[in-house]
């Protein structure tokens, strides 16, 4: 392969917009028309419709013919808000947003202003719907990377467009799939089965129609009604549907072998809360200690009658 090589690159970095108009190092732009806004916002009822305007702006040093397309907003492992890939056909707020153009094309430096219709279709349920506008260069952008191989990046700008469908809210998560392991114990603690700490694991599942913008929860560990160790737990971003596996290490001591009770609480509206138990190993305590027992008198034995021959 040859160092000019070019890969057709879907790899596409979708910055979702702030107040600035892209992150940067970018060549493409969209913002809210009013500066003071982050991004689209509207209250709509089934069967509504409303008008917004954005602005797109080309920074960069030449001519770019701008695509404008709409998609529908996800998270991603990490809690974060984007906007989906184009491959992702818009069933939600995407398929809501109609842009008064599909293509602009820009003057080096030069803004402009990009009007759209959000329209609801009738019957869809109340509660918080996510989605947005994507603009992108018509061309890749240029190659980078070494060696024999060079990629082409597409870069994909987006702003956000929430709409809020009036009727009953309901913030109701889930917690599925609550499992605790003891994890570590080395050294002594290792030798009589004691761990180090708790590893959790569980899944946060969105069952409402309200958009989370920063969720957050807590897992403890507690010895009867007494919370001995917790460490809190950070959810991020959370829409109506979706669902974030998390994983969470819980630091314990003590010197006894005994159950460990984990609780997890998430702080929705209303709160979310499970339990389970993490099992003692007191046969491995027990034995351990036995043997520790077990060596220490063999060894007094040996003293003794190395004692009784020395007389």
């Amino acid at each position: 392969m040859r160092r000019g090589l070019a890969l057709a690159a879907a790899l596409a970095t979708l910055v979702l917009a702030a107040p600035a108009a892209a992150a940067e190092g970018s060549l493409v732009g969209i913002r809210p028309l009013s500066p003071d806004r982050s991004w689209i916002e509207t209250t709509l009822a089934p069967g509504a419709a409303v008008r917004a305007e954005a602005v797109v702006v080309n920074l960069s040093g030449r001519p770019q013919r701008m695509l404008v397309s709409a998609a529908d907003g996800v998270t991603t492992a990490d809690g974060v808000f984007t906007l989906a890939g184009e491959a992702e056909t818009p069933r939600g707020v995407g398929a809501w947003i109609t842009p008064d153009a599909t293509s602009l094309d820009l003057a080096p430096g030069e803004r402009r202003r990009l009007g759209i219709t959000i329209r609801v279709p009738a019957g869809t349920p109340p509660g918080d719907h996510a989605g947005g506008v994507v603009v992108r260069p018509a061309g890749a952008g240029p190659a980078t990377g070494e060696g024999a191989v060079a990629v082409r990046v597409v870069e994909r700008v987006g702003l956000r467009v929430h709409v809020s469908v009036p009727g009953r809210r309901d913030g109701s998560v889930r917690l599925e799939g609550l499992a605790a392991r003891p994890a570590g114990g080395g050294g002594i603690r290792g030798a009589l089965g004691l761990p180090d700490a708790i590893e959790v694991e569980f899944t946060v599942r969105h069952a409402g129609n309200v958009r989370y913008h920063a969720l957050h929860g807590l897992v403890e560990v507690l010895d009867g009604g007494r919370v001995t160790a917790a460490v809190p737990v950070a959810v991020g971003t959370l829409l109506p549907g979706g669902e974030r596996r998390l994983e969470a290490r819980v630091p314990v001591g003590g010197w006894s072998p005994r159950e460990h009770r984990v609780r997890v609480t998430i702080g929705a509206i209303p709160p979310a809360r499970s339990e389970t138990t993490v099992g003692a190993r007191p046969a491995r305590f027990y034995g351990a200690g036995g043997l520790a027992l077990g060596l220490v008198g063999m060894g007094g034995a040996g003293w003794w009658r190395r004692a009784r021959r020395a007389r």
